[in-house]
């Protein structure tokens, strides 16, 4: 991801990449400036699209995740927030705004997202989506 200088700054080299993670409101920064400035997703303050498209979160559950379907859900209410998770975060997940969870080590998650997409009325399938958990993560 590319981001301004401004909204980067410097982990001191007594504090650990975990500790690090959790500060700075690095995951809702995170959200926020791939959701809104690199995916295009509305300002929450601004004018909505006639109808909202589904957005895929991958990895829900993570810091990143949690943030990001609540930031997609304050963008616009109606967006259909899919996200992926463990069996044990559904609830989790759910709770913070998305509207459908799969299984992300289900051999068939593909084909079952298509499904309910189709299922849903979006044959045109996902246009915007978030890896929250890859190491070499992106906007799609």
């Amino acid at each position: 991801m590319k981001m301004r200088a401004e909204h980067i700054w410097h982990k001191p080299a007594a504090l650990s990449y975990e500790d690090a993670a959790s500060m700075g409101g690095i995951a809702l920064s995170t959200a926020v400036l791939s959701l809104i400035y690199r995916l295009g997703l509305p300002k929450p303050w601004g004018p909505k699209p006639e109808r909202a498209s589904p957005i895929l979160i991958w990895a829900g559950s993570t810091s990143v995740g949690l943030c990001a379907i609540q930031v997609a859900k304050l963008c616009d209410p109606r967006i259909p927030v899919i996200t992926t998770a463990s069996p044990h975060n559904f609830e989790l997940v759910k709770s913070r705004g998305a509207d459908v969870v799969f299984n992300y080590k289900d051999p068939n998650v593909s084909q079952k997202i298509r499904g309910w997409l189709e299922a849903n009325g979006f044959s045109e399938g996902i246009r915007r989506g978030m890896d929250c958990i890859s190491e070499q993560g992106e906007d799609i």
